[in-house]
């Protein structure tokens, strides 16, 4: 939604409450599509002022959550609240093995008792340190035939 032009966000706003909040009912939650959001991270962009801020008011939502991939952080404004959420996927685990010294999902739950070793190695879109180890890793998953080039 940062780069969604005013227009789209209307059109698609305007969808939401015909196809969604017409069976749902109302909420004044908003969980971003793919993590966007309508400003950056300073508090400055969630005002009136802010064309797409205010659409989504407007029809209603309060409290605006995006994607971001940090334990965890809230936002007060005197009329609004936002929170980082963390996108629990397989590229994220895969993630979390690769770079075991970031707090990215083990704060939660230990990534190698529930990664999925049907899944091909290694997860599409991570990039691995030139010295990774890949075949250890698929070694110690018990996913030795998993690796793909």
């Amino acid at each position: 939604m940062t780069s969604t032009s005013y227009e789209h966000l209307v059109w698609d706003t305007d969808m939401w409450e015909r196809e969604v909040e017409s069976i749902i009912g109302d909420t004044d939650i908003i969980l971003y599509p793919l993590g966007a959001d309508v400003g950056d991270w300073r508090p400055s962009q969630y005002t009136f002022e802010n064309e797409k801020f205010k659409k989504l008011w407007d029809v209603g939502f309060r409290y605006f959550c995006n994607v971001d991939s940090t334990q965890y952080w809230l936002q007060y404004g005197s009329n609004y609240m936002r929170q980082g959420r963390r996108n629990m996927d397989g590229q994220m685990m895969f993630k979390q093995m690769v770079y075991p010294e970031k707090v990215l999902t083990s704060d939660l739950f230990d990534v190698y008792d529930v990664f999925d070793r049907r899944r091909p190695l290694p997860v599409n879109g991570i990039t691995m340190p030139e010295d990774f180890d890949l075949q250890a890793l698929a070694d110690s998953l018990g996913m030795s035939d998993r690796i793909i080039n």
